[in-house]
C-alpha cells in the first residue's frame, strides 16, 4: 500500500553512490530473495504464497521484474487482492503500463 500509484510506469531507479546506499540496496535484495523463496514454499504450504512472491519481487533488483509484476497483477484474483489492500490503506489504485517493459 505504500508504493506510489505510478511505481510500475516510472523509469528505473538510480544506482546508489554511497556505501550506505549500496548496503541498503544489498539488504533490500537479500530480504526480497528470502520473501520470494518463502512465497514459493507457501504455494504448497499454508500461507499467502502469491502475495509473498509479489512482495519479494517488489524488493529485488533483477532484469524483467516489472514485467513479471505486471503479468501477475493483471490476474483478476491478484488484482482484486491488491486493490482491496490499497483501498483499505486509502491509497490510490496502482497504474499498470499499457505494455509490459
Amino acid at each position: 500500500a505504500r508504493l506510489p500509484a505510478d511505481w510500475l510506469v516510472r523509469g528505473p531507479e538510480p544506482w546508489p553512490t554511497t556505501a550506505r546506499g549500496w548496503l541498503l540496496r544489498g539488504g533490500r535484495n537479500l530480504l526480497g530473495g528470502v520473501l520470494v523463496v518463502a512465497g514459493v514454499a507457501m504455494l504448497v504450504l499454508p500461507g499467502q504464497g502469491v502475495l509473498t512472491i509479489l512482495a519479494g519481487l517488489v524488493l529485488v533488483d533483477v532484469p524483467g521484474r516489472k514485467r513479471v509484476l505486471v503479468a501477475v497483477l493483471r490476474r483478476p484474483a491478484v488484482a482484486r487482492g491488491v486493490a482491496w489492500i490499497r483501498e483499505r490503506a486509502e491509497a490510490p489504485p496502482l497504474e499498470l503500463p499499457d505494455d509490459a517493459r
